[in-house]
């Protein structure tokens, strides 16, 4: 079994290529809105993908924080553990953004101004996941790893 340590710095690791793949999603949304209208079309394509990838990741990457964090939070204080419930709610709303985002058939301008604050929320609430959740697995011995140790 891996200790806190090493469940805090997969953490960050992920945290750290979501930040590229947002970066991507921002970087591609404003190529689309710099660019003429009718010539938009490669540029939506380029952040349509960047999407596709970000949602990917994301959605693995929600899977191993829930997994990582829920045992460690469930041992912390009550105040804590409402959070946990609250990332849960988090969780489920970027998925549902993500999710219509890609689906949607808006015009072009749109679409890159709401991948653009997608980006922006996501890079606040990973922000936010650093300081309130991940520093919770920085000491091994005030939260036990999942084997008990």
């Amino acid at each position: 079994m891996i200790g806190n340590e090493e469940r805090r710095q997969l953490l960050i690791a992920q945290h750290d290529h979501l930040r590229l793949l947002i970066s991507a999603v921002r970087s591609a949304a404003g190529i689309v809105l710099a660019t003429d209208e009718g010539q938009t079309d490669p540029g939506v394509q380029t952040l349509r993908r960047a999407l596709r990838e970000l949602e990917l990741q994301f959605a693995g990457h929600l899977a191993t924080e829930e997994s990582i964090l829920a045992p460690t939070v469930s041992r912390a204080d009550m105040r804590r553990s409402i959070r946990l419930e609250l990332m849960r709610a988090e969780h489920a709303r970027q998925r549902a953004m993500l999710s219509a985002l890609r689906a949607e058939d808006t015009p072009p301008y749109a679409f890159a101004r709401r991948a653009a604050s997608l980006a922006e929320s996501l890079l606040a609430d990973i922000a936010a996941e650093d300081r309130d959740f991940v520093n919770l697995l920085c000491d091994d011995s005030a939260y036990p790893n999942q084997s008990g140790a």
